[in-house]
């Protein structure tokens, strides 16, 4: 059984574009960003982004 306690959707994003930001520029600096007023983005992609399930979802909502 899994006993780890469920991300909420802004956890997610920021593991997904930490990871991303060691390859991709982009990624660095909106990693860097979302630092500085992480209070507005988690609000923001707790509530108003679609439920993230995986790596490439985060990407798709970024790009698309």
């Amino acid at each position: 059984m899994n006993t780890e306690p469920k991300k909420d959707n802004f956890d997610f994003f920021m593991e997904v574009i930490s990871l991303l930001a060691k390859s991709q520029g982009f990624y660095g600096r909106l990693l860097s960003e979302v630092r500085k007023n992480q209070e507005k983005y988690k609000e923001y992609i707790n509530n108003k982004a679609p439920v993230f399930k995986d790596n490439l979802d985060v990407v798709m909502w970024l790009e698309g």
